[in-house]
Order: C-alpha cells, then sequence, then structure tokens
C-alpha cells in the first residue's frame, strides 16, 4: 500500500479504467461505449510505448516477449505472441478484450488499494460489483493533467495524446471535462485525438488504434442489435 504523500504511477489501461469507474457509485460510467474495448486499445498502446511491439503494414508485431512486470500486459504479450500469424489492431482489440481484461484491470486496480472491490447483486442473483475509490491521488493526477493539456494548452506528451484518443473514441470525455467544456474546447480535443499534434509515426498509431476501437465497437453493436432484432 502506498503511503500518504507517495506518488503512485498508472499506465496508460489502469488510467482509462479509472477515469471509467464512476467515483460515486463504483460502477463502469454509462458515457464508455464497450469498456472492454477501450481498454484493449490501452494496453496495445502501452504495450507499444514500452517498445513490445510496432505496426509493420498496417499489422501488430511482437518486438519482445520479456516480461513487463504488469500481469495484464503480459497477458496481451502472451496472446500475441502465441499467434502464428500477424494481424491488424482490430483483431488484437477484440482478442484482449474477449479475454476479460476490463476485470483484470479492475482487480488489478483492487490490488494495488487503488480501487475497494464491493460485491453487490441485483435481486440477490445478478452480479453488480462496485469499484470505490480508495486512494484518489492517480485519478485526479490524471485529471490535471488532461485538463492542462486541453484547457490550458499545455503540450501533450505521448501518453496524454492516447489517452485523449481513448476517451473520444469511448464516449468518455464526459469524465474529465464539464458539457461546456467540451463544446469550447472541441476543436482542441479533436486535433490531440487525431494526432495532429505529435510525431507522425506516433499520429499514425494512435489513429490505427482509434479506428480500430470504433471499427471493435460498431461491429459488436450491430451484432447485438442484428441478435435483439430476431429474437
Amino acid at each position: 500500500m502506498a503511503q500518504p504523500g507517495e506518488h503512485v504511477h498508472v499506465n496508460l489501461p489502469e488510467s482509462l479504467m479509472l477515469l471509467a469507474t464512476d467515483d460515486e457509485s463504483g460502477r463502469i460510467s454509462s458515457q464508455m461505449r464497450q469498456a472492454d474495448y477501450g481498454a484493449a486499445g490501452a494496453v496495445l498502446l502501452e504495450l507499444l510505448f514500452s517498445g513490445r511491439i510496432a505496426t509493420t503494414d498496417g499489422k501488430i508485431e511482437l518486438l519482445s516477449n520479456a516480461a513487463t512486470g504488469d500481469p495484464v500486459l503480459d497477458n496481451a504479450v502472451f496472446l500475441i505472441g502465441e499467434s502464428e500469424k500477424r494481424h491488424d489492431a482490430k483483431h488484437w482489440v477484440r482478442k484482449i478484450a474477449d479475454a476479460g481484461v476490463k476485470d483484470q484491470l479492475l482487480d488489478q486496480l483492487t490490488g494495488r488499494d487503488i480501487l475497494r472491490h464491493v460485491p453487490q447483486r441485483l435481486l440477490w442473483v445478478i452480479p453488480d460489483d462496485r469499484y470505490l475509490v480508495e486512494n484518489p491521488q492517480p485519478e485526479e493526477d490524471i485529471r490535471a493533467t488532461l485538463r492542462a493539456v486541453v484547457l490550458e494548452g499545455r503540450d501533450p506528451d505521448a501518453r496524454s495524446a492516447a489517452l485523449i484518443s481513448l476517451l473520444k473514441a469511448t464516449d468518455l470525455t464526459g469524465a474529465v471535462f464539464s458539457k461546456e467544456e467540451r463544446k469550447s474546447a472541441k476543436s482542441r480535443i479533436d486535433a490531440i485525438a487525431n494526432g495532429d499534434l505529435m510525431s507522425d509515426a506516433v499520429s499514425r498509431v494512435i489513429k490505427d488504434m482509434e479506428a480500430a476501437l470504433v471499427a471493435a465497437i460498431i461491429a459488436t453493436t450491430a451484432a447485438s442489435t442484428a441478435a435483439a432484432t430476431s429474437n
């Protein structure tokens, strides 16, 4: 457990899950589309920034299978390394999401005493677990950084730009910015999410990942709608 005043570092997927978890209810925010896909996209971007993967001709390539020290990231590295073929980001977003990455991240944040798991059930049957804030410092730091980048014009680093892109792709910008702030800063958010303020290499990866997330979300939504219509 972190000591009072001690800085606690969280990576990109952990940051996204903290913002996605409603501080009052402990549930995943109703604003977020497909939390699993957002978390999977964040995992891929973190692996990219840490030098474990790269994109070549639109495909994800494993550069190193060395342990990262993070069980969630290591699980993703194992999945990618196990594949006999190279695949695009959309494939891996869905594959990592299907492996339960959202729940893995929530468990990891609970194990780090950043969130507190409160098991609950609806009608004594349906699981309705909550994840309440135990240590607010990491999320407060994330919010302060993103607000400085978007509202005060601070230059974003690669991870801040990636996180803003993920928030936009999963409809979660409202977890950080008010409706009025989102409206007034729309062009700034769009520019960051599109990678316009980053190097060409980082910009290309962020755009590819956002496109993969949106494609996976649309495909799943369409499949769910078709299933509901056929019943």
